[in-house]
Parts: C-alpha cells; sequence; structure tokens
C-alpha cells in the first residue's frame, strides 16, 4: 500500500491509479458519475453542499482526501472497481442501499433530446457568444460527457445523430475556451477528438467544419507568437493553420455554401501573415476574392457565419498582415473599413475588431492620435465581454504604439491603464 508524506495509506494514489490507468476516466467522467450516485444515495448523512468538480476529484487524489464517510467510499471503490481493502474498506458487500443504488442506476437510461441538444448549440452561435460563458462551458461538459456514455453503453439511441452532436460539443466548447479564455492546447483536444470521430464515420462536411475551426485556433495562437516576436513559432503556427485549411478546401465541392466561402477566406486571410512578395500576397487575396460568390448562400448549418461584414473584416486585415511594410495597403483599409460598421449591441467582438484593423492602418501611416483613439474605442466595446482573443490584439497594437515616437505621451499612458484594466480587473477592485 502506498503511503503518502505522513506514513498514512495514500488511497488518492490508489484512487488515481484505477481512474487514469484502469477505468482510462477523465477527472470529469468521475466528479459526474460520482454527483449522480451521490444524488441517489442522497439521506441527511451522505448530504453534500459542495460541488463536486474534475478539480475536486483531482484534489482528493493528490492531497490523499478520500472522503472518510465508508458509504462515499465504498460508492468510488465500485465506481472505478477498486478491491475494497485498497480503500481501507472491510471486504465484506457495503450496505444494501448502495447496492440498490448502482442497480437502479444500471437500468435507467437518460435519453438525450436530440431537439434540445442541437437548439442549445444554436442558441451558442447565433447571439455572437454574448452571455455567461461559466454557465457555458460548464454545462457543454456535461453533455459531451452524456454524449460521449451514450455512444459507449447505450445502443438503442440514434447513434449517428449522437456521434454528430458529440463533435459538434466539442467544436463549440473549443471555440469559447480558445478566443474567450485562450485554453488553446485544451481547446485543440477538443477539436482533435472530434475530428478522428468524424473521419471514423465519414462525415465529410463535419470534418471539414472542424478542420475550419482547428485552423482558426492555431491562426490565433500565431498571431499572439507574432505579437510577442518569436517569429519562428508564429511561422510554424501560420504553416499549421493553412495545413488544416488546404485539407478543408479539398472537400469544397461537396459542402454548404457558406462553409466552402469561410475556408476560403480563411485560408487567403492566414496566407497574408506569411506574404514576402506581391506574388504571394496575389495569390492570397485571390483566395479571398474567390470567397466573396458564397456569401449569405444557403444554408450556415455549422455557424461560420460568412457574411458581408466578415469577408470585409478580414479582407481588411489581409491587406495589412504582411511583415513586409511595402506590402502593406493601410489607406485601403481605412477606406473599407470606414464604409460599414458591425452593430456594436449585436456583435461587439466584430466592432471591436474593426476599430483594431483601423487602429493598425493608422499606426502604419504614422497617425498615432488617430490609432491610440480607435484602440481606446475597440478597447471600450469590450465591456461586460470575454474576449482573450481581442485583447490580445489590443495589447500588441500598445506595444506598437509604445515603441514609436508617440509612445511617451499622455494618450499611449492612458490606453495602457485601461488595458491593464481589462487584463486585471481584481487589481482595481
Amino acid at each position: 500500500m502506498p503511503e503518502d508524506s505522513y506514513g498514512e495509506p495514500d488511497y488518492g494514489r490508489v484512487m488515481r491509479h484505477f481512474r487514469k490507468h484502469v477505468k482510462r476516466w477523465s477527472a470529469e467522467r468521475l466528479a459526474l458519475l460520482y454527483s449522480e450516485m451521490l444524488e441517489e444515495a442522497s439521506t441527511e448523512d451522505m448530504s453534500s453542499e459542495e460541488l463536486i468538480t474534475a478539480r475536486w476529484i483531482q484534489r482528493m487524489e493528490q492531497r490523499n482526501e478520500v472522503p472518510r464517510d465508508p458509504k462515499r467510499r465504498w460508492i468510488l471503490a465500485t465506481l472505478l472497481g477498486i478491491p475494497p481493502a485498497l480503500l481501507g474498506l472491510q471486504a465484506l458487500a457495503p450496505l444494501l442501499e448502495i447496492d440498490n443504488i448502482f442497480a437502479l442506476n444500471a437500468l435507467k437510461e437518460d435519453k438525450i433530446d436530440v431537439l434540445e441538444y442541437r437548439a442549445y448549440l444554436s442558441a451558442y452561435w447565433q447571439h455572437d457568444y454574448v452571455g455567461s460563458k461559466q454557465h457555458f462551458l460548464h454545462e457543454t461538459q456535461m453533455r459531451i460527457q452524456h454524449l460521449t456514455e451514450h455512444i459507449l453503453y447505450y445502443k438503442t439511441e440514434p447513434q449517428e445523430e449522437i456521434a454528430r452532436l458529440l463533435c459538434e460539443y466539442h467544436m463549440a466548447f473549443a471555440w469559447c475556451i480558445a478566443h474567450d479564455y485562450g485554453l488553446f492546447t485544451m481547446a485543440l483536444r477538443h477539436l482533435d477528438q472530434a475530428i478522428r470521430l468524424s473521419d471514423e464515420k465519414g462525415y465529410l462536411d463535419l470534418s471539414t467544419a472542424l478542420r475550419y475551426r482547428r485552423g482558426g485556433v492555431i491562426f490565433t495562437l500565431a498571431e499572439a507568437a507574432a505579437a510577442t516576436d518569436s517569429l519562428q513559432r508564429a511561422t510554424t503556427y501560420f504553416a499549421q493553420a493553412i495545413a488544416d485549411f488546404d485539407l478543408a478546401c479539398n472537400s469544397l465541392k461537396r459542402v454548404a455554401p457558406e462553409l466552402r466561402g469561410a475556408v476560403l477566406l480563411a485560408a487567403g486571410h492566414t496566407r497574408a501573415y506569411i506574404t514576402q512578395d506581391q506574388a504571394d500576397l496575389g495569390h492570397a487575396l485571390a483566395l479571398i476574392d474567390k470567397s466573396e460568390q458564397f456569401i449569405n448562400q444557403g444554408n450556415d448549418a455549422y455557424f461560420v457565419g460568412f457574411n458581408e461584414e466578415r469577408y470585409s473584416l478580414d479582407r481588411g486585415r489581409a491587406l495589412i498582415a504582411s511583415p513586409i511594410r511595402q506590402l502593406r495597403s493601410p489607406q485601403k483599409i481605412i477606406d473599407q473599413c470606414s464604409s460599414f460598421a458591425p452593430d456594436i449591441s449585436q456583435k461587439p467582438r466584430h466592432y471591436s475588431n474593426n476599430l483594431v484593423i483601423q487602429a493598425r492602418a493608422y499606426l502604419d501611416l504614422d497617425y498615432y492620435p488617430i490609432a491610440v483613439a480607435y484602440a481606446e474605442e475597440a478597447l471600450q466595446a469590450l465591456q461586460g465581454i470575454t474576449s482573450q482573443v481581442n485583447i490580445a490584439r489590443i495589447a500588441h497594437l500598445y506595444g506598437r504604439l509604445k515603441a514609436s515616437s508617440y509612445g511617451n505621451s499622455r494618450e499611449v499612458a492612458q490606453l495602457g491603464v485601461a488595458l491593464l484594466k481589462k487584463q486585471h480587473p481584481s487589481l482595481f477592485q
């Protein structure tokens, strides 16, 4: 029996071993199942106000804080298939009511309401990601777990529809944690899982959408690396993003028009960031222009949101994306972006992004006060919204302004303070 640093039996290590290496369960899955069992066994002596989360399970394992209550230990032992003696329990069967809980739970198959699951996803994508992200992430994790279990253990559900839903929930979860919280590694793991399942099932349209989303996450990683002057890493990420977009392009003739347009736009837009000469830029813009014919065409089944506004924003960014200053066209961007403005009340992220593009253009023209003004307005547009991607773009802009001949001005200093408040609000409470 392993021991902890105090010489006590380390039941936490036992529990972790059986969870990871025997059951091969995530902490999230055990947390969900353990919560369900406690709910089924709810009696006065077993009730708990504490929320059972993956972090709670991991803390229990790492700190050897396995419950002292024998009934709770029996539930963990039964779930994980741990011999009772290894959790300090008598080798006899637990109390009859706990056996009954598992028997009833094994027979109970909680049906999935496919229409409700689809409606929940649609509401997330269609409302520009505005709302309680913490609630969305928690709820989506639970739904991913539920869908996974139905694929593994239940055969009475419509398996193809459940598998598609699981892939789409992975996609939405990944997009949210990447763009709102900057959790890129976790996002890519979810997208990788979804792509493997979708490819295995032969869902060509869904695999295209997933590669488009994965390319988008990797592109954001490339942007972040470029902002910190990690040019080698940025180049590697841009190449990986382009590889995903190119793979998606291979299936374009068999997918919906709006997805087709979004993939072409992304492939061209990303290439603009690594252009070295006029030929490279011409190829990037040709892909972007080719996408225009698919604007608002057909059913946007995967909520890629390919419309005139999106096209204009990304084409504008492409015109100023090149690392070679001579290949950038700031005046064209100003003319293009000033011709339209996203609705701040409906699409605050797009509105902010549009202002950042214009600020970068004015910065390229050395119109520093105007660039600062646009950057400040872009930051204000994000009030009440979590968006690490947009904040990172403004931070990059601030860094360039600070390094300019205007860097010691009061306006740039004020922008720095406003940015710090947005990045670390707890410091100002």
